[in-house]
């Protein structure tokens, strides 16, 4: 059967400590008599995204679609998320890690690319955090990763403070936002002239109102072990001074490009927070002038060019159709192309596909 692009493995996530597969595993059939209305969707995304980015990476050609850059691929489509009727999608601590361990076994040791479709990446953004160690592990493995060049922030997101040196931040949000500071050791911090006092452990209560904005103080934050983070959620102006242990270097993140902020002197850009910014080796794919996130050292991240706008597949239209736009077209494919190279065996593909679209 070949009008249909994709097949879809069942959602793993951490429960009680371990890995567990929840749902089901569709075969190229099931997933035929789901998008003909016969049996519910796979479960890989509220909107529809996740199947038409799959489709776009190594779908076949079925109707107006010509099919992905890699159809001879095998495929799985892995949503570490739950829908729950209360609440709507919910996200697992530990299921994008999970996912990529359920990925990787269904490789087998075959050549594999993981396609991220992630809008954001938590935590300080220096690469110590679990999902950043397992896609570190993932690529030392031999399997190339692939993330859309935009998400976490197309400008630099990102700031690391001087060391040791006291200064403060004024920010003015354009509408309710947030911002973090992320620190090691200890650090002096008040918040328009008012103490936060220490930071506390991450429990139910930790967020607490000081004047107009809402403040949470952590001691831990799950899955960065030996981080602080003082977090600050408000819709007007506010300044935060802070006093770091010498040495510390706090590393600031979460105002909106455009937003003012005022930073101390010798303040150093770090780069959005999409992961092509935080780990070595993860293919950034954007558009013909399209958006370029920064590393820590301030130089742009190299991105690989697709296409910003392609046919794809998806359960959602009447005819099993819809376009992809964007960055997510364009990673999409471009983790299509890599996947054909890499299965042809082609000698260094990913250099050869940065030189192809670079």
């Amino acid at each position: 059967m070949t009008s249909r692009p994709v097949s879809v493995a069942g959602s793993p996530v951490r429960a009680g400590g371990a890995a567990q597969r929840r749902g089901r595993s569709w075969d190229r059939a099931a997933l035929e008599r789901a998008l003909s209305g016969l049996e519910p969707p796979p479960a890989v995304g509220p909107s529809g995204h996740g199947l038409a980015s799959a489709s776009l990476a190594a779908g076949r050609p079925f109707g107006r679609f010509r099919g992905g850059a890699a159809p001879a691929a095998s495929l799985a489509a892995v949503s570490p998320q739950t829908w729950r009727e209360e609440g709507g999608w919910e996200l697992h601590p530990g299921g994008v890690e999970a996912a990529v361990d359920f990925v990787e076994a269904q490789a087998a040791g075959r050549p594999r690319v993981l396609l991220l479709g992630l809008e954001r990446h938590a935590g300080p953004g220096d690469g110590s955090g679990p999902l950043a160690r397992r896609l570190s592990r993932f690529i030392r493995a031999g399997g190339a990763v692939v993330a859309a060049a935009g998400n976490g922030g197309a400008a630099p997101a990102r700031w690391r403070l001087p060391a040791g040196a006291p200064g403060h931040i004024r920010w003015e949000p354009s509408g309710e936002g947030t911002l973090e500071l992320w620190y090691r050791g200890a650090i002096a911090l008040r918040l328009d002239g008012r103490d936060l006092g220490p930071p506390r452990p991450p429990v139910p209560g930790a967020l607490r109102r000081i004047g107009a904005a809402w403040v949470s103080h952590l001691s831990g934050p799950a899955g960065w072990p030996g981080w602080r983070l003082a977090s600050v959620t408000a819709a007007g102006p506010i300044t935060l001074a802070f006093r770091p242990a010498p040495g510390a270097a706090p590393i600031l993140r979460g105002p909106r490009p455009g937003e003012s902020l005022e930073l101390p002197a010798g303040t150093r850009p770090l780069g959005a927070a999409g992961l092509p910014a935080l780990i070595p080796g993860v293919i950034s794919a954007g558009g013909p002038g399209g958006a370029r996130g920064l590393r820590a050292d301030g130089e742009p991240i190299p991105t690989v060019r697709g296409p910003v706008r392609a046919l794809a597949a998806t359960e959602l239209a009447p005819d099993g159709l819809a376009e992809l736009t964007g960055t997510s077209a364009a990673a999409a494919w471009i983790a299509g192309r890599l996947a054909a190279l890499l299965g042809r065996g082609a000698p260094g593909a990913v250099a050869a596909l940065i030189r192809e679209r670079g």
